[in-house]
């Protein structure tokens, strides 16, 4: 079972990835963005910083002066709140049990990936769907 710590850190990337999708923003191009920003790689790819259990209106004023040109309302779509809060939770997930870091990661397990994941795996425990994850894309865990 994950760590008490860990889920407070994943569910916080979940809520940010909730918020963008209530707020109409296109999810994909905000996740490519968020994870292979400067702010994910310090405030997210470490032991320890405060945003990691930070609300997501801290976070956002963070996040969006660095990727605010990625941050495209959408008109024409509607992207599902719960799916866009299994995938911030998964990267999350991924990047703590394999310590790859979300710039990479997200080259490897693609948004489109995981949105397609979504169906067969949001039901299992998030361990057993991450280690499904990382076997089909060959991801070591540490």
């Amino acid at each position: 079972m994950i760590d008490g710590i860990y889920y407070d850190i994943c569910m916080t990337q979940s809520r940010i990835y909730r918020y963008v999708a209530q707020c109409g923003y296109e999810v994909k191009r905000f996740s490519d963005a968020f994870l292979a920003s400067d702010f994910c790689r310090r405030a997210f790819d470490t032991i320890y910083s405060r945003f990691q259990l930070e609300d997501v209106f801290e976070c956002m004023d963070f996040i969006v002066p660095e990727i605010q040109n990625d941050l495209i309302v959408s008109h024409n779509l509607h992207f599902d709140e719960d799916v866009a809060a299994w995938i911030g939770f998964t990267y999350r997930q991924l990047y703590i049990e394999t310590e790859v870091n979300s710039s990479r990661l997200v080259t490897v397990v693609s948004f489109q990936t995981l949105c397609d994941y979504y169906a067969g795996l949001y039901t299992i425990d998030i361990e057993d769907a991450t280690d499904i994850i990382c076997r089909d894309f060959s991801i070591d865990k540490k």
